[in-house]
């Protein structure tokens, strides 16, 4: 079955396919306040790792505790609103949905400076999940209509660097105002910065016309209020995208895990303070996560003349590359190494983002852009929260009456070991497939795949 021909004119916010359009001097502009908007959602949600250990002592929780606090709690809630949130992103603007979602999640991180106990913790943390569930969807879906696809992944990688700026501040300054003036200032001095900024990009943002930047696009393509199940059947029926999300869970899993854990590991396992755990680790996020994410952004867009699946042999060398340097890091008793070994594995980390969320954005139809990010947010953060952040905990307390304080390190191994071995599989199926489900939407054929029933 085959869709009818698109009639973009019946709907003002949809761009005829045949208008090109340039990049001009604002599309840099935006993307830098959702760069700085995604960096407050890493800063609000890793911030407990580099306060793991005060709010553990003050607190009286175990490992297992704090991993729920940031695993299976964040998994849960960011995991399951990310779905409507992205439907949200899909039919109404999206500057107000991303605007909203930050004022909600920097509300709930500044309050966390008041807690008194694990539940009201839990709770607080439970709002940090709810906010940030509607951050990507529409950030994605805004970057997909300013850039076209030749400079798309570089966009997306740009805007990634808010993972490991993000990661990295929130240590730098959670680190010095924890070692100063308490965790709770952390919180405070943290959250609070959040809700003036969503002021100015709720002001400073202008909502482009959807599908302004895919000149490709074939006029057999609906983009319309595809139903929910409609449009979920369709990306579960495209094999490059099931594996492409795979990968990147899997390789969250290590990656998630290492950025909650890291802190904690450097203070048990080599007597770092939490200060300067906070300033080498959050130099490291900054400089080796940024450059990774730019690296692996510029590298994708330049391969992309040879086609998508040279392009997914980005991420699938930089997994099978950050395995053994990530167990170096555990197994080495030099501080300096450990550090070195990290840096390495947090630059490896990141180059995959701009790949995967530029070829996100050329499979799914307009209508579909937060969907799909939603879908891909969902299981990414559910498999590397849970599995990443709460698995590595749980195994770090059973390991405990064995190896004592060096537990956290063998839990810290066993998830590099598996987990960036597993995502490069992954990715290597992703790119065996993808030519032949990006054809129906860019090689001129016309689209089959949201009709009822599928392929």
């Amino acid at each position: 079955m085959v869709f009818p021909a698109e009639t973009p004119a019946a709907d003002p916010e949809v761009a005829p396919a045949a208008r090109p359009q340039r990049v001009s001097a604002y599309p840099w502009f935006a993307l830098a306040l959702l760069i700085v908007t995604y960096l407050f959602a890493y800063i609000d949600r890793q911030v407990l790792g580099i306060l793991a250990q005060p709010v553990k002592a003050e607190l009286h929780i175990s490992d297992t505790a704090l991993g729920f606090l940031g695993g299976s709690t964040f998994a849960l809630f960011y995991a399951t609103l990310g779905l409507p949130l992205a439907r949200l992103s899909d039919h109404f603007p999206r500057r107000g949905v991303v605007s909203l979602a930050l004022a909600l999640w920097s509300v709930m991180t500044t309050l966390t400076a008041l807690v008194g106990n694990f539940w009201q913790l839990l709770a607080l943390r439970i709002g940090v999940a709810v906010g940030e569930a509607g951050c990507n969807p529409g950030a994605h879906s805004l970057i997909a209509d300013y850039f076209p696809v030749r400079q798309r992944a570089t966009a997306m990688a740009l805007y990634g660097l808010g993972i490991p700026f993000g990661i990295g501040l929130g240590m730098l300054i959670g680190g010095y105002a924890a070692q100063h003036y308490g965790w709770r200032a952390a919180f405070l001095a943290l959250g609070a910065p959040g809700l003036l900024f969503a002021l100015v990009l709720r002001l400073g943002m202008r909502e482009p016309v959807r599908g302004a930047s895919d000149t490709h696009r074939t006029g057999g393509e609906i983009d319309e209020h595809i139903p929910v199940r409609r449009l979920l059947s369709y990306l579960l029926s495209l094999r490059s995208f099931v594996h492409m999300v795979a990968g990147i869970s899997l390789q969250a899993v290590a990656m998630t895990g290492g950025a909650m854990w890291n802190p904690a590991f450097l203070m048990r396992s080599h007597g770092l303070t939490v200060g300067a755990v906070g300033l080498t680790l959050g130099l490291l996020q900054c400089l080796a996560g940024g450059a990774g994410s730019l690296a692996g952004g510029v590298l994708a867009d330049r391969l992309q003349r040879y086609g998508a699946a040279r392009q997914l042999s980005v991420p699938v060398f930089a997994c099978l590359l950050a395995c053994p340097l990530a167990l170096g890091a555990y197994v080495t008793s030099e501080a300096r190494i450990a550090l070195v070994l990290i840096a390495a594995t947090v630059f490896l980390q990141n180059v995959q983002y701009g790949t995967t969320t530029s070829l996100f954005s050329r499979l799914s139809p307009l209508r579909g852009r937060g969907l799909i990010s939603g879908r891909s947010l969902f299981a990414t953060n559910f498999v590397s929260t849970l599995l990443g952040v709460q698995g590595v905990g749980i195994l770090s307390d059973l390991l405990r009456p064995r190896f004592g304080d060096e537990s956290l390190r063998c839990s810290l191994m066993a998830a590099a070991g598996v987990f960036f071995l597993w995502a490069a599989g992954h990715y290597v199926l992703a790119a065996r497939d993808i030519a032949r489900d990006l054809d129906p939407i860019e090689g001129g054929a016309a689209r089959t795949e949201l009709t009822e029933g599928g392929r």
